[in-house]
């Protein structure tokens, strides 16, 4: 516990305080709610200089409008901290100093106000994963600031998959079966005999229920195709929800194992994707095209798929691909397969004829998991076309998914000009997190400005960019010509490998983990703080608020919301809760909603639903207002699309 002295308060235009301040201590700010939890939890006391210097007790009172901060001994209609200096608020704050496990996955579970599921396994710790402790997993609390352990699945998770099914469970599908340790075996040789380190893949997965907050088992991955027991399963894979609800496995490495290789895999990846059916409980391997293919572990000989065939010269991004579920249910590859992007059909595992370029990346190979991609807002007025944001080596770009026309195929272009930093020097920001905001923007965040395996943290890059993709929201359509950038001021803690970023239903974006210079072991390469990022609006007293909503709501069905400033409110949009590892987020999505003008002197809203799950896959999402003046509302309230 430490002693904090407050000199300053930051306060909103109505005066009320956001936080308390020290611009001369080493810890700068606390913002109201997070120095209300320390008090409460025995974390830090605070004082006030009161008059000759004499430090007086800050200490929390429970008002009708829920808790506030006051210094002890103030008569009723007064409050030292009043008096006190005004500051202006920092946008970074680290909220929590101790996650208690290395936050290498991380999920935003609607329950209350909010929470976000932390999830390690073995912490890329080869001693606790030797021990099996492996079960690291915390439920943060967004309004308290507190960590609860709510359990943990009961395979090594490090490394896995996950998403959100129709039905609003959290699925958790393969990771880390063992570890592939090279000291054991022939350096950098993995089990296969290639020059590789890759890890063994597990089958194992779970189910988060987040109204009741408990795990429950799920069935198991398959075994490898044509075998009943032997392989399967998958390390580094990408989950990712389909339009009807189920989940599709993509992507990884297999089973493997040296002491026992009769229940070897016989694939050096997992190259036939399967989808999960929570109504049965069971996973089914899709057929028709392998996809993410390590072409060279194939034998030439080997019969492959009808109707594919084996391309040359192409190296294969094999884990954690980058794959986006567009209108229409289909599946679009932004990530590069046999050298190009294109679209999957999960339906009959084809892939269309139709192939497009892959993203400028300076003629590095994609096999990394590095660079994030992001599914820009999708607009009613656009007809929901998707629109695809990718940050590579080569920087950020986009492409419009609006023509199939093989004369005119969709193409990757430059999006705009980051030139704020110095002598134009953009970073690369790998690891770097992408997160969409409820203003259509997007936060990218984290990640560092090094290709070597050295000192990678003294490059880590402290800002985060803003990229605002030029809409207009009065149409609901895309000026890509205005679209812009913005630089924050610096975070406090770097965010390289194994980091997480989150949108939190107050409209902020948490960051969590990273491993120090990326590196494995113990708690000294270990990053447990929780910072979070505060945007423009926050503070903002006059945000508009939601003061009722449905809590389920169908397709293409019209509903009323409740809204202080209806006659202000300018967009409304559904974001689907993320869920996050390894710089890629395939739950994140937002959706612009139309709706009808409210009657004059009204509180009332009448909003239609998504028109189907291509444009937004069933499960848990946020709904947002966002005010004329660019303001999204003070708390979105979660809601299940089905």
């Amino acid at each position: 516990m430490a002693e904090r002295i407050v000199t300053h308060t930051a306060k909103d235009q109505d005066g009320d305080i956001l936080a308390v301040c020290n611009p001369d201590s080493d810890w700068l700010q606390r913002r109201r709610e997070w120095a209300i939890s320390d008090i409460l939890a025995d974390r830090h006391t605070y004082f006030a200089q009161g008059p000759d210097d004499k430090l007086i007790p800050i200490e929390v009172v429970f008002g009708p409008a829920g808790p506030y901060l006051r210094t002890y001994g103030d008569a009723k209609e007064a409050n030292n901290l009043d008096s006190l200096p005004d500051i202006d608020l920092l946008p970074w704050e680290v909220a929590h100093p101790d996650s208690e496990v290395l936050a290498i996955h991380a999920a935003l579970v609607p329950n209350g106000r909010g929470k976000v599921m932390l999830m390690g396994g073995d912490e890329h710790d080869k001693s606790q994963a030797d021990a099996k402790d492996i079960h690291h997993t915390r439920l943060y609390d967004v309004a308290t600031n507190t960590l609860s352990d709510v359990g943990s699945p009961q395979a090594d998770v490090f490394c896995c998959g996950h998403a959100y099914l129709g039905n609003g469970c959290w699925l958790v599908g393969g990771g880390t079966e063992r570890w592939n340790d090279p000291g054991e075996h022939d350096e950098h040789v993995d089990e296969h005999g290639n020059p590789r380190n890759h890890w063994s893949g597990s089958r194992e997965c779970a189910l988060y229920q987040p109204f009741k907050q408990e795990w429950m088992p799920a069935s198991q991955m398959q075994a490898e195709p044509g075998q009943k027991t032997r392989g399967g399963g998958r390390w580094y894979p990408t989950l990712i929800t389909l339009a009807d609800g189920r989940v599709l496995a993509v992507g990884g490495h297999p089973l493997v194992d040296h002491d026992d290789p009769t229940r070897n895999d016989g694939r050096h990846g997992a190259w036939m994707p399967e989808i999960y059916d929570a109504d049965t409980d069971s996973w089914e391997y899709v057929g028709g095209h392998w996809i993410y293919v390590d072409w060279f572990d194939v034998d030439p000989e080997v019969e492959l798929p009808k109707g594919q065939t084996r391309p040359e010269g192409v190296t294969n991004y094999l884990y954690y691909p980058r794959l986006f579920v567009v209108p229409g249910g289909r599946v679009f590859m932004a990530s590069p397969n046999d050298g190009n992007c294109g679209w999957y059909d999960p339906g009959t595992g084809l892939i269309d004829a139709l192939l497009l370029d892959k993203p400028p990346h300076n003629n590095r190979p994609y096999a990394e998991t590095s660079h994030t991609a992001v599914l820009l807002p999708l607009l009613p007025g656009d007809k929901y076309t998707p629109h695809i944001l990718f940050m590579g080596n080569e920087g950020a770009h986009r492409i419009s998914l609006d023509s199939t026309d093989p004369n005119n195929p969709p193409t990757w272009q430059q999006a705009g000009k980051r030139d704020y930093w110095p002598d134009d020097e953009v970073p690369l920001r790998r690891h770097g997190c992408a997160v969409l905001l409820p203003t259509g923007e997007v936060f990218f965040t984290g990640g560092i400005n090094h290709e070597v395996p050295e000192n990678l943290d003294a490059d880590a890059v402290l800002e985060a960019e803003i990229y605002k993709p030029g809409i207009d929201w009065e149409s609901n359509t895309y000026q890509f010509g205005e679209e812009e950038w913005e630089l924050t001021p610096p975070s406090s803690v770097p965010r390289n490998y194994h980091s997480v970023a989150l949108l939190l239903p107050n409209g902020r974006v948490l960051t969590a983990g990273s491993n120090l210079n990326g590196s494995t072991g113990g708690d000294d390469v270990k990053e447990y703080r929780i910072e979070v990022y505060s945007p423009r609006y926050d503070g903002d007293a006059n945000r508009p608020r939601i003061t009722s909503a449905p809590s389920s709501i169908s397709y293409g069905e019209e509903f009323e919301i409740h809204t202080n400033d209806a006659d202000s409110i300018e967009r409304v949009a559904l974001m689907r809760c993320g869920s996050v590892t390894h710089a890629w987020d395939g739950d994140q999505r937002y959706v612009a909603l139309e709706f009808e003008e409210p009657k004059p002197d009204t509180k009332t809203l009448l909003i239609t639903a998504p028109p189907d799950g291509g444009v937004a896959p069933p499960g848990p999402y946020m709904l947002w207002t966002v005010d004329k003046a660019g303001r999204p509302c003070q708390q979105a309230r979660f809601v299940m699309l089905s």
